[in-house]
């Protein structure tokens, strides 16, 4: 269960800064992302969806980390919500094209659902085996 929460820590540790600085500075985002904003209506989009969301998922895997009862939500969340980002991505990828920024992130979104998936798992052997 350690693990777990420090996995969900870690997670919320990456979007919570990304997504201040989203929020508080959409077109630095932008510049290294690749993506124009030009005007007030894209700026506000990124800051909102990239900024507001990602803060508030980051700070959500904090509070999801901080009890033991709510850690396999936070995994099931966490693989549901970065599988899907990870599974845009990679058609993305390929549809569209390559970019580093997103293959990074893709490797992130890839790793991070893999280890949900084995920490949920670990954490039902481990009920099962204090059941017994």
């Amino acid at each position: 269960m350690k693990w777990a929460r420090i996995l969900l820590v870690a997670v919320g540790l990456a979007f919570t800064p990304y997504g201040v600085l989203c929020l508080v500075s959409p077109q630095s985002v932008a510049n290294y992302t690749g993506m124009t904003l030009p005007n007030p209506s894209a700026l506000t989009e990124v800051a909102g969806m990239y900024g507001g969301l990602q803060i508030g998922l980051g700070l959500f895997f904090f509070f999801l980390a901080s009890r033991k009862n709510t850690v396999p939500t936070g995994l099931t969340i966490l693989m549901v919500l970065l599988g899907s980002l990870a599974l845009g991505r990679a058609y993305g990828l390929f549809a569209y094209g390559f970019s580093t920024y997103n293959f990074m992130a893709l490797i992130f979104e890839g790793v991070s659902t893999s280890l949900a998936f084995m920490a949920l798992r670990l954490i039902g052997r481990e009920a099962k085996a204090d059941a017994a």
